[in-house]
């Protein structure tokens, strides 16, 4: 006698009715018609993905952003269509921990001064746009939907970099971070593209991830040429916004790719080798002087904004690990008065981590590893050869070093990650079907 769970073939029940999950089981070949995801769904999710970068471009209409109407669409098209299987997303794990997460910060937000849910309304936002992306990534096709996606946004942006500053910025020369910091500025002036830069680059960086994801799974030679040379192409485009944290968001992405499909192969080493000496011969060499964290004081027009706030993250420490300050109080007279002032603006710690802390004190930054926690139990066993797993595992392990680069917990990013993970450990890899699998030779993500 067998069973399905979520879709999913599973072993033969014992006659204490136990499941037998011990072995590798692969979907059914022809699901049910709720579980496999339709075209419309398909390019809903490469669509909410690819025009992410969009977001601060495009001008907000009574308040709500351009990625708020995209979200909108998605959440309109669950509502008519798919609101049965929100039954089966909403309690899951990730978001119960979140739940979790959010009354805690409700209640320590009442205790402070100049109270204000505006930040805890953002990330409520940001569960639910996670729950409705999880809904439609319920089968490989959706999942692959989602990385194409990833892929699709780092290759426009870096088009649009590669044609509009590459040549600016490869004609200047910087011998240290104030030199580069000036290159960046003039370069960047007038891009016709509104966004912040650093995030910006954080498009590329996930593209390059899902490039060498796909490219060193691939088998056939000539479609691993071509994921590759995508790789390379989204890791000058990482490059060129002369970002520190891309960087190490690409850095991180691709080593958790690289390490779980195994650093010591020829295959491997012969990629890295050959992707090392391209971007060393093509990224202009100015980029690499802002490379480095500058720690001089700070000098009017010369400011390291980073050194700055971290300064006052460390230095206000005691003031707020306990109970924090609150979301409210910070951004008026406590952050001025604790080094967060800037002008006439109070500045954000750029590490959602700390900026959780500063907020909601110890019990904040707990729940945010809670959230973490959950996703990282989530993770697909057996990625060693399987295009897809490896996709997830860097586009969602980039998160972590993102989340160290900005303040916003409710971050449209942050949203699209935690669904497309929850969709693929609901739906596609169902826990109980590769917590006790081995591994097993799948083929390509192309294809699949």
């Amino acid at each position: 006698m067998q069973t399905w769970i979520s879709g999913m073939k599973t072993g033969p029940v014992s006659r204490s009715g136990s499941i037998s999950i011990g072995r590798q089981v692969d979907p059914p070949a022809s699901p049910a018609p709720w579980y496999r995801t339709t075209r419309v769904e398909q390019w809903l999710l490469v669509a909410t993905t690819s025009l992410q970068p969009l977001e601060k471009h495009v001008p907000s209409v009574m308040g709500f952003g351009f990625m708020s109407f995209v979200f909108g669409v998605l959440a309109l098209y669950v509502l008519w269509n798919r609101v049965g299987l929100l039954d089966k997303v909403w309690m899951n794990p990730v978001f119960v921990a979140g739940y979790g997460f959010l009354l805690v910060i409700s209640l320590i937000e009442f205790t402070h001064p100049h109270t204000d849910y505006f930040e805890i309304l953002r990330i409520v936002q940001m569960f639910i746009g996670a729950m409705f992306v999880a809904v439609l990534c319920r089968d490989h096709a959706g999942l692959r939907a989602g990385m194409y996606g990833w892929l699709a946004a780092g290759l426009w942006v870096t088009v649009f970099l590669l044609a509009t500053t590459y040549s600016n910025i490869s004609a200047m020369t910087a011998m240290n971070f104030t030199e580069a910091n000036e290159v960046r500025e003039q370069a960047f002036d007038d891009i016709g593209l509104k966004a912040n830069l650093n995030t910006l680059a954080f498009f590329p960086a996930q593209g390059a991830i899902v490039a060498l994801a796909l490219g060193i799974a691939e088998r056939s030679f000539m479609r691993r040429s071509v994921f590759l040379g995508l790789a390379l192409t989204c890791t000058i485009g990482a490059f060129l916004p002369m970002s520190r944290g891309a960087i190490m968001i690409l850095g991180v992405g691709c080593a958790a790719v690289i390490g779980v499909y195994g650093l010591l192969r020829g295959r491997i080493i012969l990629i890295l080798a050959l992707l090392s000496i391209a971007i060393m011969i093509v990224v202009p060499e100015a980029v690499f002087s802002r490379l480095v964290y500058k720690t001089q004081s700070y000098e009017p027009g010369k400011l390291e904004g980073r050194t700055l706030v971290y300064t006052a993250v460390v230095e206000s420490f005691p003031d707020y690990v306990l109970a924090g300050a609150g979301a409210g109080n910070f951004w008026k007279a406590w952050g001025r008065r604790h080094g967060f002032g800037y002008e006439r603006d109070v500045l954000g710690s750029h590490n959602v981590f700390a900026q959780a802390t500063i907020y909601w004190g110890i019990l904040g930054l707990l729940g945010v590893l809670g959230v973490i926690w959950q996703v990282f139990r989530r993770f697909p066993r057996a990625c060693e050869t399987d295009a897809l797993k490896l996709c997830l595992l860097g586009t969602t392990v980039s998160l972590l070093p993102y989340m160290t680069t900005m303040h916003l917990l409710y971050a449209k990013e942050l949203s699209l990650g935690l669904g497309l993970m929850v969709g693929a450990s609901l739906w596609v890899w169902p826990r109980s079907t590769v917590a006790a699998s081995t591994p097993k030779t799948n083929r390509a993500l192309s294809s699949r």
